[in-house]
């Protein structure tokens, strides 16, 4: 393996980094600027794909730096034609793959990428056969779902995963709840998968004092896909009880996905649905306005790594209730920053929520707790040191 330069700042390597969408979640974005800022490392985000859906958790559009790889699969018939090209590349018409693939090689092989890092590891599962062509090593990230649920639902992609694991010279996992389940899914222990946390956004104003509720109803707010993993259903059932304890409250829902209808019936089951906000996608500068306006932060999920919109309203100063799904409790210590109950438990939920809508000063103190902790914890630099290293050490001993 290739060793790369020694420049100005210490170890300099050249990394393709590879998302699912251009443009990609914010907190990849976040991601490549902390490690461009912070780090001797030249990164290139690739995408497999043009961003179709709008999300709320996308970047709003491409910038420097950001490539659309000549997927086949999205491409028109004279796009198509012309990204062939790709396939004079290098040494891309030695392999024996069918021509797409040799135009994908091409593509990867011009951009001369020391080392390619998988943003998630269905992408890994997919292409890591083309830094093994290229004859380069490859890193993965573990974030959620693709770890924790995809494994037990598809064993093709529960053995997919074991390999692409094992082949891989650094992973990179959002918690260290994630570690434990990468080694059980792979029946190993994997010495080279070390715990990364997400990056804080940074916040310039300090949030006011907490107020207390009076005739305006408690507003929690959500974000995220509408998916059953973000266990929302149970979170309608702790608005039905935080109700009929006498807290008037509204809940705003931003995102969209599968689940929505499910959703809905729940609300109307419960006898809920005025006091629930289904927005929708929103922009980001949207949901930092709403995060500035809401009382307490709700995240009932059932399957979880660590929640980058947790973290985000942790930085914006707002207390959270959240279960103890994945990693969450290294996010938030309970009754310091946060509070914490178990997954599935609405009654638990609604406690926690009415705790809070009737203690204005701890709403405050719990946030600013928050806001301190990631600032610390989860900072770009720190993150960005630490991926570093991840990166090294895939080179260390081929020097």
């Amino acid at each position: 393996l290739p060793w790369p330069d020694r420049g100005p700042h210490g170890w300099y390597m050249r990394v393709c980094e590879i998302s699912h969408t251009v443009p990609p979640e914010v907190f990849i974005r976040r991601h490549v600027e902390a490690m461009r800022r912070y780090s001797a490392v030249d990164i290139v985000l690739v995408g497999r794909s043009p961003a179709t859906q709008p999300q709320a958790s996308l970047a709003d559009k491409p910038v420097a730096g950001e490539l659309l790889m000549p997927n086949y699969d999205h491409l028109s018939l004279p796009a198509k034609v012309w990204n062939l090209r790709y396939a004079l590349a290098g040494n891309s018409w030695r392999v024996r793959r069918p021509l797409r693939d040799r135009a994908v090689l091409g593509f990867f092989d011009r951009l001369q990428p020391d080392l390619i890092h998988f943003h998630m590891a269905g992408l890994a599962i997919l292409m890591r056969w083309i830094p093994e062509a290229l004859g380069i090593p490859y890193t993965v990230s573990l974030r959620g779902s693709d770890i924790q649920v995809e494994p037990v639902v598809n064993e093709g992609y529960r053995q997919g995963l074991k390999d692409a694991l094992c082949g891989a010279r650094g992973i990179h996992c959002v918690s260290e709840d994630i570690r434990r389940t990468a080694e059980e899914v792979t029946e190993q222990a994997l010495p080279h998968a070390k715990a990364i946390y997400t990056i804080a956004p940074e916040h310039s104003s300090e949030r006011p004092l907490a107020r207390g509720i009076g005739r305006r109803p408690l507003l929690l707010v959500t974000v995220g896909r509408l998916h059953w993993c973000k266990g929302l259903e149970y979170g309608v059932v702790a608005i039905a009880e935080l109700r009929r304890r006498g807290i008037s409250c509204r809940w705003r829902v931003v995102g969209e996905g599968p689940c929505r209808v499910q959703i809905e019936y729940a609300a109307r089951d419960e006898g809920v649905e005025d006091a629930i906000e289904l927005v929708g996608v929103r922009p980001q500068s949207w949901i930092r306005d709403t995060l500035a306006e809401a009382d307490v932060y709700f995240h009932p999920a059932v399957a979880e790594g660590i929640s980058n919109a947790v973290i985000e309203a942790m930085a914006a100063g707002l207390p959270v209730v959240a279960t103890r799904a994945g990693g969450m409790d290294e996010a938030i210590s309970h009754d310091e920053d946060g509070l914490l109950v178990p997954t599935r438990d609405w009654r638990a939920m609604a406690r926690a929520l009415e705790e809070l809508a009737r203690d204005p000063e701890r709403r405050t103190r719990l946030g600013r707790a928050a806001s301190a902790k990631v600032r610390e914890r989860f900072s770009a630099s720190r993150h960005s040191r630490e991926f570093f290293e991840l990166y090294q050490g895939c080179f260390q001993g081929r020097r």
